[in-house]
């Protein structure tokens, strides 16, 4: 029995472990050693104040949608406010979006062997081992994503609908530009059975979970929508949409374009690739396109929109990019008949795809842990951007505080996060200042 058999045969909740504890492994050690992104320490601040009682928007400026603050406040809670518990629920979420991509290549291509395929991929993506285990917004608004798509990917039936559409509203709850998603998602559902109850019982799902802001929204209207809104406008010269230079830029470096190529980007362009194989092979083929195309293709088009354009923001498109580039390598691979000479360069493009792919992780994995180059605030020092270092400085702050006082300065509030002294009120997000 060769390997490919061996997964098929095996119990599913053995494959399956064995894949969350592989993709564990690497998330949890990303989450351990990553530097530092300056963002995660005014998310892991402002955490902080929710759980001291204070309201985004009302009490302090917060310029994402609110979920992110409650589901780590509530994990904080529990285990206690530090930079590695917040950091491991981003690694969790993580795995688990990866079994999820398993899973569901496994019931589209008909064989476990290829969602094994597709969870090496994403755990040797940078974008997801050098994004995703990071207190942002990403894993938990990435994994409501996927997990609402691939729901309704399989069949049409009530529940799912709604838990789809609760699921995409709590993305929404965590990165406003998911609302993108509304119209691709009740397009597709639509479609399945062109039935007006099956859009309904979506649509309940997502009044539901985009309720969760009505109090905070009601509570100051006016800031909510700034916080959310009106700040990204304001934080660039060019507007809430502009500078096309600067994204055309982006573009040309995610398209490896751009010598020398990133790291990261190099592994996008060719699982980038092997999606549009997917795409043309499909459209040749006169089939109708999976829901992840038209998912991948709108975020990859907001993703570009805010100004400045950060590619990092691509990483929620990488499951949906993956899940496809590998149905388009299963359906090569099936194809017949096939000839020995076509065997031989198959195996050739699939061994120069996993070099390049490989390098492109060492490399980045380099510059996540230790290099820092593109990474952190500050280049000059990237240890200056560890959670050992940052915490050193907390306890300096507590050491030189004097014993009544709370409050101290900084122009980042990632050094208060394990203190026991607060940020000056005003800078708990320094860049609401400028």
């Amino acid at each position: 029995m060769t390997r490919g058999q061996d997964i098929e045969h095996a119990h599913p909740a053995l494959v399956y472990g064995a894949i969350a504890f592989a993709l564990g492994s690497v998330f949890v050690s990303m989450a351990l050693l990553r530097l530092i992104d300056a963002d995660e320490g005014i998310y892991l601040f402002n955490t902080r104040l929710v759980l001291e009682g204070k309201l985004p928007y009302h009490d302090f400026h917060y310029p994402q949608m609110p979920l992110l603050l409650y589901v780590y406040g509530a994990w904080l809670k529990v285990v206690g406010l530090s930079w590695y518990a917040g950091r491991l629920l981003s690694a969790l979420f993580a795995t688990a979006l990866g079994v999820a991509l398993a899973h569901h290549v496994g019931r589209a291509t008909g064989r476990r062997a290829w969602g094994v395929l597709a969870a090496g991929i994403f755990a040797s993506s940078a974008f997801a081992f050098g994004w995703l285990p990071l207190v942002k917004t990403y894993a938990l608004a990435t994994l409501a994503l996927f997990v609402a798509y691939a729901l309704v990917a399989d069949r049409v039936v009530r529940w799912r609908l709604v838990a789809s559409g609760l699921l995409l509203g709590l993305a929404i709850d965590t990165r406003l530009y998911v609302a993108a998603l509304l119209p691709v998602f009740a397009v597709a559902v639509f479609r399945a059975r062109s039935s007006w109850r099956d859009l309904f019982h979506l649509s309940t799902g997502a009044v539901i979970a985009l309720s969760l802001n009505t109090y905070l929204f009601v509570l100051a209207p006016d800031s909510f929508v700034f916080n959310v809104v009106g700040y990204h406008a304001l934080r660039s010269s060019h507007g809430l949409i502009g500078d096309l230079a600067q994204k055309l830029g982006a573009i040309r470096s995610l398209l490896s374009l751009e010598l020398p190529p990133d790291a990261t980007h190099v592994q996008f362009t060719l699982v980038l690739a092997l999606w549009l194989g997917f795409v043309v092979s499909s459209r040749w083929a006169r089939a109708r396109l999976p829901l992840s195309v038209p998912i991948a293709a709108v975020l990859m088009l907001v993703s570009l929109l805010p100004t400045p354009t950060h590619t990092q923001y691509f990483c929620m498109a990488m499951p949906f990019l993956i899940a496809d580039a590998v149905r388009f390598v299963a359906r090569v691979a099936n194809a017949a008949p096939v000839a020995p000479g076509r065997h031989v360069r198959l195996r050739h493009l699939a061994a120069v795809f996993v070099i390049v792919y490989g390098l492109g992780a060492a490399v980045a994995a380099y510059r996540f842990t230790i290099d820092g180059s593109g990474v952190i605030f500050s280049e000059t020092d990237p240890q200056n951007w560890t959670i050992a270092t940052v915490n050193r400085v907390a306890r300096a702050i507590d050491a030189t505080l004097p014993p009544k006082a709370t409050t101290a300065m900084s122009w980042w509030p990632g050094y208060f996060v394990e203190s026991r002294a607060t940020v000056f009120p005003g800078l708990e997000n320094p860049f609401a200042l400028s």
